[in-house]
């Protein structure tokens, strides 16, 4: 899958017209749509955007690897905080499982600082 491709799946996943998405980018349309079909690239700016406001990983968009979004877990996928515990996830399964998410979460925010430190 090509840069191209993996941003129209991010705009896909997030289920956002071209239109809705260029704007919430800060670019214009068809200067997005340049870029999604894959006559330009994906400038610094959009990169920018991307990370700070629909948190996606960096190293997926560029290079494909790990997960499409920083912290993305089937929780967040469904709009829920992963983060979340209350009393009816009190027991040990469940702090062990929402700590294996938060693990994950911080190797994930490492590998952006990483990859934005190259």
């Amino acid at each position: 899958m090509t840069e191209n491709e993996r941003l129209r799946s991010i705009r896909t996943q997030l289920n956002l017209t071209q239109k809705t998405f260029s704007e919430s980018l800060e670019i214009k349309q068809g200067s997005y749509s340049d870029v999604e079909r894959g006559k330009a690239g994906i400038s610094a700016l959009l990169l920018k955007n991307l990370i700070r406001k629909y948190r996606v990983n960096p190293l997926w968009l560029c290079e494909g690897e790990g997960s499409m979004f920083v912290g993305e877990s089937p929780d967040w996928a469904e709009g829920k905080s992963s983060a979340t515990f209350d009393s009816q996830t009190d027991d040990k399964e469940s702090l062990t499982q929402l700590l294996q998410r938060q693990q994950q979460y911080i190797q994930s925010i490492k590998e952006v600082v990483d990859f934005l430190d190259k």
